[in-house]
């Protein structure tokens, strides 16, 4: 992965530069220097190391280190979780007092002042803002006194232990009242809110489905910085999390399915932005490790919606289709040990393939019965295209009723869904990793989906 950055245009942006933490002692002997020399001299000298110094720490890219995330090609699930952990754990601990200087590195807007998420108003004007160090807490009576180090996967639920106490990955700093405001408090989707800050973010009752009690609901604009700073506490600390607290939202460093949905929603509606790019980079700096989740957003669906599907074959000619989300959908690799060239999709006529696309149905044949484990992402939703007449479709990572399927136009014709197994049979339900003939009476779409009943 590559980005651009946002280029320098001055020194006085340079001095609030989040990489000035790396070259602070060379300018300590810059100064001393240029105590020596006279006054235009020294204007002049300044600049030009300025701009060399400019174009040193701040290249054209960022490249995310060769070979980094090696280890963790093509795993899913736990194997993957483990590989990551692997790849992050044993970072440089910091100090307590140490992230008060870290924060002006890893959160300073392009205005130099605090980048708080608790009291930020992207795109628009915040109702104030703190300034760096005379701002720092302090006592606090109300919001806009100063800020303190918000622990957003709160202290108390790992004992405060080290080294997750100062993890830059999920301290931040953030307006002292509202920090306390949100006490210890899982995240969630506020319904009853008993309080509102200034920039939106609310304590409250939660809503959200299977979720009960007081919870705190941060702004749109920032659920998705803090669902995956969830997914990588949960993976840096994967079996360092003994007499961790259990809750609603985890047991331990562990996720549980209620923090999965609701921090995997916040992942997809708010997208990584060049915030998280930025202070990714400069954890990584002063910590050694990075949040594979920024990264690679996609490892967020391969840990947690990662799944193993027993599809069966019968010898000879088979309806298949591709259940899960896969690295490599060619059908040699999906199906092994089905015969080469076999793999035919359908169009109005028979079309040969050589990889499967989820949606689409195949045939494709063996040269015995047997059986395969397919390893991917689940997919609970397809949007299927259908022309008049027969078509081959196959449904998503779980058996879904025909009833169920969303034909908002009455395209299926009654009784007119087929599976086959030697022979033709009239089907009630989709099964997950096989095809079926579908017979529709115009042009238009089909959704298979996992009813909410089921969700």
């Amino acid at each position: 992965m590559k980005r651009k950055n946002i280029p320098i245009t001055g020194a006085e942006e340079f001095f609030f530069c989040p990489f000035f933490y790396r070259i602070n002692s060379f300018l300590k002997l810059l100064g001393n220097f240029m105590d020596n020399q006279l006054v235009m001299t020294k204007h002049v000298s300044i600049v030009l190391v300025l701009v060399t110094i400019t174009s040193f720490v701040y290249p054209d890219e960022f490249d995310i280190p060769d070979g980094y995330y090696d280890p963790s090609e093509g795993l899913y699930g736990i194997e993957l979780k483990t590989a990551l952990y692997e790849i992050i754990n044993d970072h440089d601990s910091q100090s307590n007092s140490s992230l008060w200087t870290h924060f002006q590195s890893t959160d300073m807007k392009t205005n130099s002042k605090v980048w708080d998420m608790y009291s930020d108003i992207p795109d628009g004007t915040p109702p104030y803002e703190f300034t760096f160090v005379t701002d720092q807490c302090g006592n606090y009576s109300q919001e806009g006194d100063c800020y303190n180090r918000e622990h957003s996967w709160p202290s108390s639920w790992f004992n405060n232990n080290y080294p997750m106490k100062t993890d830059l990955f999920h301290v931040y700093p953030t307006d002292g009242y509202v920090n306390n405001r949100r006490a210890n408090y899982p995240f969630g989707e506020v319904g009853t809110s008993t309080w509102v800050s200034e920039n939106g973010s609310k304590v409250g009752s939660c809503s959200y489905p299977d979720c009960e009690g007081t919870i705190f609901e941060p702004i749109d604009e920032y659920k998705g910085d803090f669902a995956r700073t969830y997914f990588y506490m949960s993976t840096r600390y994967l079996g360092e999390d003994s007499g961790w607290d259990a809750n609603q939202m985890v047991d331990g460093a562990e996720l549980k399915p209620l923090a999965v949905n609701l921090l995997m929603d916040w992942h997809e509606s708010d997208p990584v932005s060049e915030k998280e790019l930025d202070r990714n980079e400069v954890v990584y700096e002063i910590q050694g490790n990075r949040n594979p989740y920024i990264d690679h957003p996609e490892y967020a669906d391969r840990v947690w919606r990662a799944a193993t599907i027993n599809v069966f074959s019968l010898e000879n000619w088979n309806m298949v289709g591709l259940p899960l989300a896969v690295d490599d959908p060619s059908y040699q690799t999906i199906f092994p040990s089905s015969v080469g060239g076999t793999l035919y999709s359908y169009n109005g006529a028979y079309i040969p393939e050589t990889e499967l696309i989820q949606g689409n149905g195949y045939w494709l044949r063996f040269q015995e019965a047997g059986s395969v484990q397919i390893t991917g992402v689940e997919t609970d939703q397809l949007h299927i295209l259908l022309t008049e007449g027969w078509n081959m479709i196959s449904g998503i990572s779980s058996s879904i009723n025909v009833s169920n399927i969303i034909d908002p136009e009455d395209l299926i014709l009654p009784n007119s869904i087929y599976g086959f197994e030697t022979n033709y049979y009239s089907v009630n339900s989709i099964e997950p990793g096989k095809g079926y003939w579908v017979r529709s009476d115009g042009t238009g779409e089909i959704i298979i989906t996992v009813p909410a009943s089921q969700e």
